[in-house]
C-alpha cells in the first residue's frame, strides 16, 4: 500500500492509533503508510516530531511511539472465532477465570495473565501484555475479593450440558418437549428500598413501612424457554400439597406434552419423595440433595399422578444459570420496590397477580429481558469454551 493511494470514508473513519510497545491484539493488523495529509494528525502535542516511512515518532523523552494501524480486509474484529461478538467473548472469558485453575493444569490458587495466556488459546495472542490489553478492553479486572461462603458442585458443567442436550430435544418438537424454567419467590407487605428521584441535599425517598406487622406472600412460577410464557400459583405457604398442585396446573398447560423439561434450583422440597411420587420416573443422573431425615419412599398419602415432568436440578447456588430470576427482579423494579401498598395487604396481593397476567402480552419483552432472545445462546459461554464435561 503506497502513500498516493486514495482512501475511502470507511478506510479512514478506522484507522487506529495503536502504541508501538503495545503487541498487536489482532492476528491480521497491517501497519500502513499514510498520506502526508494524514501524518500530521499522529504525533502527541508538545513533542518534536521527525518524518518515518509509517507514521511519526516522538523525541521527548517518556514519549511514546505512535503507529497507525487498519485492519486487513476480510478481517474480523471477533475476540473468538466462533463467538456472535464481544460480549459473548467475554463471557467465555469470565467462565475460564471463574474456575479453580488447578483444573487447568496450573498449580496456583488464582489467576495471572500468563496462567490465562496459557489456558486460552483462542485468543490468539503472544505476550501477557496482550492478554491485560483484552481483559481491559472486556472489562475484566484484577479485584480485591471479598469473604463469601459458597457451596460448590462438583457437577456444575455436567448439569449444564444435560440441559443442554435437553434443549437440543427440544428445539426439534417445541409442543411434544418443552423447556420451563421453575423458581418462587417470597414478597412481603413493607415495601423494600431502592433509588428513586428527589431534591438535592440531605432529603431521600421514603419506604414507608406503615404500622402493621410484616407478613409475606410465596409464589411458585415457570417460564418458557421458547414462548416466554408464565405459569404461576401463589399462596401464604408453598407446602408439599401446594407444590404438587402447581405441577399439575403445569402439567393442564402442556396437553400435547410428551416430556416437560422443568429446570429449577435445589431447594430440599423439590426433590421430597412425595413430590417426586407425584411425577413419572426420574431420569436425571445426578445424585438429588435432601435432608438425610427424610426417609426414601413416599408416604401414604401422596399422590401417584404419573405427571410428564422431567426435573433438571440446576448446579447448586448458581442462581445466574435460571432465566426466570430476571422476571423476579423485574417484578421488584416494577412494581415491589417503593410500593405504596403499606397498609393494603390485599390489594397488593391482587396487583402482583394482576402483573403476571399481564405478561401473556408482554412475551417478547419478557424473553429479552430474561436474556432468552435467542435460546439457542444459552449457556453460550460453557458452549464456545468447550469446558470439558
Amino acid at each position: 500500500m503506497n502513500s498516493a493511494q486514495a482512501y475511502s470514508e470507511f478506510e479512514t473513519q478506522t484507522l487506529t492509533l495503536m502504541c508501538a510497545s503495545a503487541p498487536l491484539p489482532f492476528s491480521k493488523w497491517l501497519r500502513v503508510d499514510l498520506p502526508a495529509t494524514w501524518r500530521t494528525m499522529v504525533y502527541s502535542s508538545h513533542a518534536t516530531t521527525r518524518r518515518l516511512p509509517v507514521g511519526f515518532v516522538a523525541t521527548l523523552p517518556k514519549a511514546r511511539r505512535v503507529f497507525i494501524f487498519t485492519r486487513a480486509e476480510g478481517e474480523s474484529l471477533r475476540f473468538l472465532p466462533e463467538a456472535a461478538d464481544a460480549k459473548e467473548a467475554r463471557e467465555v472469558m469470565l467462565h475460564l477465570i471463574h474456575q479453580d485453575p488447578h483444573n487447568h493444569g496450573i498449580e496456583r490458587s488464582r489467576w495471572r495473565l500468563q496462567d490465562i495466556l496459557r489456558s486460552a488459546d483462542w485468543l490468539s495472542l503472544r505476550s501477557v501484555a496482550g492478554v491485560w490489553e483484552w481483559l481491559h478492553r472486556a472489562g475484566i479486572h484484577l479485584k480485591r475479593a471479598q469473604q463469601h461462603v459458597h457451596s460448590p458442585d462438583g457437577q456444575y458443567l455436567p448439569k449444564l450440558h444435560y440441559i443442554l442436550e435437553r434443549l437440543e430435544q427440544s428445539e426439534q418438537d417445541k409442543a411434544a418437549y418443552p423447556i420451563l424454567f421453575e423458581d418462587e419467590i417470597t414478597f412481603y407487605r413493607r415495601p423494600t428500598v431502592a433509588c428513586a428521584y428527589e431534591a438535592s441535599g440531605t432529603v431521600q425517598p421514603k419506604a414507608e413501612q406503615g404500622y402493621d406487622r410484616d407478613k409475606a406472600w410465596r409464589i411458585a412460577a415457570t417460564l418458557d424457554l421458547w414462548s416466554g410464557t408464565v405459569i404461576f400459583k401463589d399462596r401464604s405457604r408453598l407446602s408439599i400439597p401446594a407444590l404438587v398442585g402447581f405441577y399439575e396446573q403445569v402439567s393442564q398447560a402442556y396437553p400435547d406434552a410428551k416430556t416437560i423439561y422443568m429446570a429449577q434450583d435445589n431447594w430440599s422440597i423439590h426433590h421430597h419423595p412425595d413430590v417426586l411420587a407425584a411425577l413419572e420416573p426420574q431420569q436425571f443422573p445426578f445424585q438429588l440433595h435432601r435432608p438425610a431425615n427424610w426417609g426414601e419412599e413416599p408416604s401414604k398419602s401422596a399422590k401417584r399422578l404419573n405427571l410428564p415432568i422431567q426435573l433438571l436440578p440446576l448446579p447448586t447456588y448458581a442462581s445466574w444459570c435460571n432465566p426466570i430470576e430476571k422476571l423476579w427482579r423485574m417484578l421488584r423494579q416494577e412494581l415491589l420496590h417503593l410500593h405504596r401498598f403499606k397498609d393494603n395487604w390485599i390489594q397488593l396481593r391482587e396487583t402482583v397477580r394482576e402483573w403476571l397476567n399481564h405478561l401473556a402480552d408482554r412475551t417478547q419483552e419478557l424473553l429479552r429481558y430474561c436474556g432468552l432472545a435467542d435460546p439457542n445462546r444459552l449457556y453460550a459461554g460453557v458452549k464456545l469454551a468447550g469446558l470439558p464435561r
